[in-house]
């Protein structure tokens, strides 16, 4: 179970951060980097004082700090994610499985779509509770000894 899910978190891993890397370059390192251009035409329309144009305005910008803000959540939610992965290999289940669901629940909120990538994440959190602690090795028996074992005698309190 434990190698299951630590499978599981690793796939989940990768999961967010190959979608908060696309997400990176959608935003910073591609030439026709749309937040560029958006965020000038937000400050020129708003400038202008458009009627018109101000929901259409007002609900891109609501895009592009709900894609901000989902970027910012997708690597630290990968890093709890790893965190969550190894903690379940060495059978800590419930630590494990509050990580593995908590890196779920920030991108998600954010953007609800990330939950394609991240939702793996949630069967192995669900999955980390069924993980228990190792039972502790006991140390082996002697075979009893053949010699009588002498009983001590009770000695009686001196008065």
């Amino acid at each position: 179970m434990r190698i299951l899910v630590f499978v599981l978190g690793l796939l989940g891993v990768l999961g967010c951060a190959v979608l908060g890397g696309a997400l990176y370059y959608a935003l910073f390192v591609d030439p026709r980097s749309t937040l560029d251009s958006r965020m000038t035409v937000i400050r020129q329309a708003a400038k202008l004082g458009l009627p018109n144009l101000r929901a259409g305005i007002e609900a891109d910008h609501e895009a592009v700090l709900r894609e901000w803000r989902t970027f910012l959540m997708l690597w630290p939610a990968a890093g709890l994610a790893l965190v969550g992965s190894i903690l379940a290999f060495r059978r800590r289940g419930f630590s494990a499985a509050a990580l593995l669901l908590a890196a779920v629940v920030g991108p998600t909120f954010f953007f609800p779509k990330t939950i394609i990538f991240t939702g793996i994440l949630i069967l192995a959190g669900l999955l980390a509770l069924l993980i228990r602690p190792a039972q502790p090795k006991l140390a082996p028996v002697a075979a009893p000894s053949e010699e009588p074992v002498e009983e001590l005698a009770e000695e009686e309190p001196a008065e």
